[in-house]
């Protein structure tokens, strides 16, 4: 539970930067947009962006139940992962990802499993 306290106030603290006095804006560039099959046959569009300083990085994706959820990456020890910490978490390791939400007891149930990138 501290740690998803700490991830909470870094978040909050990432998110205020801007708000604070700085000579320098930053702006943020697509990296890449891709669109994922998932197992049930729906489909994720996710657009991966990063500041043009690259200190932070993060996703839009589009999820049928929430419309289009902005999560920050957040460090992993295999693949990428982007998550608020409260509602969604897309965890992404080569060309495939999982799309997971939090449930009423704080654990992550996969809501979209073995979404496979679509070649473009």
């Amino acid at each position: 539970m501290t740690s998803k306290i700490i991830n909470t106030l870094i978040l909050i603290t990432l998110l205020a930067l801007p708000l604070t006095s700085c000579s320098t804006t930053l702006k943020a560039q697509v990296v890449n947009r891709t669109s994922y099959a998932a197992g049930t046959g729906e489909t994720l569009t996710v657009q991966y962006y990063e500041l043009e300083d690259q200190t932070l990085g993060f996703i839009k994706i589009g999820i049928p139940e929430a419309g289009v959820m902005t999560l920050p990456r957040v460090l992993s020890a295999s693949g990428a992962k982007y998550t608020d910490q409260a509602a969604f978490m897309w965890w992404t390791k080569g060309s495939e990802g999982t799309l997971y939400r939090i449930n009423n007891n704080g654990e992550w149930d996969t809501l979209y499993g073995n979404c496979q990138a679509i070649e473009e």
